[in-house]
C-alpha cells in the first residue's frame, strides 16, 4: 500500500470523473487468466444512477507491484491509472448501457497508504462536492497492514461511518471486501485477519442497507493469476475482476426490474 523511494518512479494520477492521461505500464505483471464473466453489452438495458464515485486506498488508485530486482529488495509499487477498477468498471458500464454512455462516470477517489479512518473527512468532502449517485468503497488493507487483527476493528468501524455516510447523502452503497492474499509475500496479511475483516463488513453491509460486492471469491479461484508478487495488490487481471465483479452487482441492483 505504501509508495517507495527510490529508482522506480511512481505514477500517480486521481482519475477524475472517468477521464486520465492513458498510460501503460511501465513495467510487466502477471497477464492472469481473462476476466470473469459479467453482463454484457445490451442495447436497451438502462441504471437509475450514472455517477459513481469509488472511494479507498491503492486498490481503488490501481497500485500495481513491479518486480524487484532480487528477491531481498520489496517490490517497488506503480500507480497505473487506466488498469484501476474504477477505469475498468467505467469501460464495462459504458459498453453495456450504450443509450446512457456520456452520463456514465466512475470517479477515482483511491489514495494509496491511506488508513479508513483518515479517509472519513475526505469523503465527506467529496460527497458535499459532488452529485455522487452510488458509493463504491474497497477500504481498509493498510489497518490490516499495519496493526494485524487488532486493525480489523477500527477499521470497521471506520467503514460503517463511510456507508453510513453515502447513505445519508442519498447515494447507493457498494462495499467490496478485501481480496485474498498470497501468504508468506511481502505485503500479505495473514488469510484469518482478511476473513475477519471481511465478516465485519458483511455485518455492515446488512445494517447499512449496503451492497457486498465479493471480491475475496471473485478472486481466490486463481489467487496467483490475479494478485501481484507483493502478495497483495492486484495485477492487471485482478483489477479487471474486480471491475466485473462490481459491475454484476451494479447490474443486479441498479436495473429497473
Amino acid at each position: 500500500m505504501h509508495k517507495l523511494a527510490g529508482p522506480v518512479g511512481v505514477l500517480v494520477c486521481l482519475l477524475a470523473a472517468g477521464a486520465c492521461d492513458d498510460k501503460t505500464p511501465t513495467s510487466p505483471t502477471s497477464p492472469g487468466p481473462g476476466p470473469g464473466p459479467g453482463p454484457g453489452p445490451s442495447p436497451t438495458a438502462t441504471l437509475t444512477a450514472t455517477r459513481f464515485l469509488a472511494f479507498g486506498d491503492s486498490l481503488t488508485e490501481g497500485e500495481i507491484t513491479s518486480p524487484a530486482p532480487n528477491s531481498i529488495q520489496l517490490a517497488p509499487m506503480v500507480v497505473v491509472p487506466n488498469a484501476s477498477y474504477p477505469a475498468r468498471l467505467q469501460e464495462r458500464l459504458r459498453s453495456r448501457y450504450r443509450s446512457q454512455a456520456s452520463e456514465l462516470t466512475v470517479t477515482n477517489a483511491g489514495r494509496s497508504g491511506e488508513l479508513v479512518a483518515n479517509g472519513e473527512a475526505r469523503l465527506a468532502q467529496l460527497l458535499a462536492n459532488s452529485q455522487t449517485q452510488a458509493l463504491l468503497l474497497l477500504h481498509g488493507y493498510n489497518d490490516l497492514l499495519d496493526y494485524g487483527a487488532g486493525g480489523v476493528s477500527p477499521a470497521s468501524a471506520s467503514i460503517n461511518r463511510l456507508a453510513r455516510d453515502g447513505r445519508f447523502r442519498g447515494a447507493r452503497v457498494f462495499i467490496g471486501l478485501m481480496p485474498p492474499p498470497i501468504p508468506g509475500r511481502q505485503r500479505s496479511v495473514p488469510d484469518d485477519v482478511v476473513r475477519a475483516f471481511n465478516d465485519e463488513l458483511r455485518a455492515i453491509a446488512a445494517g447499512e442497507g449496503a451492497v457486498v460486492v465479493d471480491v475475496y471469491s471473485a478472486l481466490s479461484g486463481n489467487v496467483s493469476g490475479y494478485i501481484g508478487i507483493d502478495g497483495h495488490h492486484p495485477n492487471e487481471a485482478g483489477y479487471q475482476r474486480i471491475a466485473e465483479e462490481f459491475l454484476a452487482r451494479i447490474a443486479a441492483e441498479l436495473e429497473p426490474r
